[in-house]
């Protein structure tokens, strides 16, 4: 289990826009998708700018997650290192 967070941990590390995008977590960004759902259950997500507002509202959700994952991790830096679990926390990673 260790040597998988280390090796993670050289993943993010070699390059400054691999460990953003981690810091991001695009992972979470799947739940703005729900954004689509109800156009599309009602069969109108093409009609008229339906999909251009699920998609600039699904973009901004996830900018706007994102900086608050990033201001909490920022927040919580000195508490991370000092806890085994997340002392390769996103932000003690790059």
């Amino acid at each position: 289990m260790k040597e998988i967070a280390l090796a993670k941990h050289r993943r993010a590390s070699s390059s400054p826009i691999i460990a953003f995008v981690a810091l991001a977590r695009p992972k979470q960004w799947i739940k703005n998708g729900l954004l689509f759902a109800a156009p599309t259950a009602a069969g109108k997500l093409f009609a008229g700018n339906n999909f251009l507002l699920a998609l600039a509202g699904a973009i901004l959700f996830s900018v706007a997650a994102s900086g608050l994952y990033m201001i909490n991790d920022a927040r919580d830096f000195e508490n991370d290192g000092c806890i085994q679990r997340r002392r390769i926390g996103r932000l003690l990673r790059g």
